[in-house]
């Protein structure tokens, strides 16, 4: 009897050694398919029907697509910060199982579990902003225009789902990647169409009422809006430069500014500290304004932003 325990518990600490390997292979490296089938490990909410999208925005674009023949996983909660955020070893596992991963390549976390991933024939994760021209750089000069440049650098903007023109480039990457997969589907080439047609159209209607509005300069605390200010000749002023809140010479400089153009509206994000826009706000009498640039509707989204943009 003592024996057959022994062996009982040998037997129950090899498998329990085991498990654990397989979910440090998960969370720290490459995890081989097969194996994983072996040890019994799923991903939760996710398989090869499944396919994942690192933000909430990139949801829509995908979801247009395809319809509703895959199901569409959101890597980043709801009011996380995608410059904080940490993926879980639960959706590293996950990321493994899914035919299809759709990411910006210009967010941290997307770096992380991208690395994390058994991509051979690199056509697992597809990177969104391939074949665009990011800005770097998000300041304004003494006469009011945009000095951020084209560029690949540190300072690359990633917010490039806030614009029609950069969605639109971005959806032919996920078209093609569908593709791919479903080579003969006229679904999938017609939704994509349709997609662009709708985009186009945005773009027209947002540059109309911009340029209506006669609005020249935004005033925001985090630079999410570096690609829409720069395709509808807008001075993006930011107030947090370089990540860090403004000094109080620079806080002046703002105040006089914003004074001298009138403006009248500083937008912000709730992921981000609301004492300097309140303390803006007071001074200038310009009225704090909260955005999302993470709604999942994106189209929406640039049309909401517009209308409080232009709204007097």
């Amino acid at each position: 009897m003592y024996i057959m325990l022994s062996m009982l518990f040998s037997r129950r600490r090899v498998w329990a050694a085991t498990a654990l390997l397989g979910l440090a292979l998960g969370v720290t490296g490459c995890v081989d398919r097969s194996a994983r089938k072996t040890h019994g490990m799923t991903a939760t909410g996710c398989d090869n029907s499944t396919v994942i999208v690192s933000i909430p925005p990139l949801r829509s674009l995908v979801t247009a697509i395809i319809g509703g023949d895959f199901q569409v996983e959101t890597l980043l909660p709801a009011g996380a910060s995608p410059e904080t955020y940490e993926p879980t070893p639960q959706q590293l596992i996950a990321t493994e199982h899914a035919p299809l991963i759709f990411v910006t390549g210009l967010l941290d976390f997307e770096k992380v579990i991208v690395g994390k991933l058994c991509d051979k024939d690199g056509n697992k994760v597809v990177i969104l902003s391939k074949g665009i021209q990011l800005i770097e750089g998000h300041g304004v000069d003494a006469d009011g225009h945009n000095t951020g440049t084209p560029g690949r650098g540190h300072g690359v903007d990633p917010h490039i789902w806030l614009s029609p023109i950069e969605l639109a480039a971005m959806a032919g990457n996920i078209y093609n990647a569908i593709a791919r997969l479903h080579p003969d589907s006229a679904k999938y080439a017609g939704n994509y169409h349709k997609l662009i047609s709708d985009l186009s159209a945005l773009n027209e209607r947002i540059k109309n009422e911009i340029d209506s509005a006669k609005i020249k300069s935004i005033l925001i605390y985090h630079p999410a809006l570096t690609y829409y200010a720069s395709h509808y000749g807008l001075a993006q002023i930011a107030i947090e430069q370089e990540g860090k809140e403004p000094s109080a010479a620079t806080l002046k400089v703002l105040v006089d500014r914003a004074k001298k153009e009138k403006i009248d509206k500083i937008f912000y994000e709730k992921q981000f500290p609301e004492a300097v826009v309140r303390s803006i706000s007071q001074e200038t009498g310009a009225r704090a304004v909260e955005i999302d640039p993470l709604r999942e509707d994106v189209m929406r989204n640039l049309l909401d932003i517009t209308t409080l943009i232009i709204k007097k």
